[in-house]
């Protein structure tokens, strides 16, 4: 009876092979929580360069950007809505300054529907805009 034999069960190799199967799975385990630590690591360090940005260098940096939109805006027509408004929504704002900057981001708004207004009259109403904004936060500087 060549088919009927009975082979013995390989228990030692079930036994190693279940111990392999284990060290792999804790090898990658490991190597998954030493990638991750890294990029959170990362992601943390990224976080705290974004928090390290002091207040005084938004409020320069809002500064600064006011001014170089004010100096755009000569010449530039009815353009100068889309110019004003893209600025006012990128830029980041200080906290004590954010009051004054909704009212400014307002006021364009109601220039904005009426822009059926010829250009030069447009582009002076945004640079008042502008303007306005400039001396309120100077005030809060004093």
């Amino acid at each position: 009876m060549l088919f009927h034999k009975s082979h013995p069960t390989p228990w030692p190799l079930f036994f190693f092979g279940l111990l392999a199967v284990g060290v792999m799975a804790a090898m990658g385990a490991l190597l998954y929580v030493l990638l991750s630590r890294g990029q959170e690591t990362r992601v943390a360090e990224m976080i705290s360069e974004q928090a390290a940005m002091t207040q005084e260098h938004l409020r320069t940096s809002y500064e600064t950007t006011l001014t170089t939109l004010r100096t755009r805006l000569n010449g530039s027509g009815l353009h100068s809505i889309s110019l004003a408004e893209q600025t006012f929504l990128s830029i980041r704002v200080p906290k004590e300054w954010l009051d004054p900057h909704i009212e400014a981001v307002l006021a364009l708004e109601r220039v904005k529907r009426e822009a059926s207004m010829d250009g030069a009259i447009v582009e002076q109403a945004v640079t008042q805009i502008v303007e306005t904004l400039m001396q309120k936060t100077r005030k809060t500087i004093l």
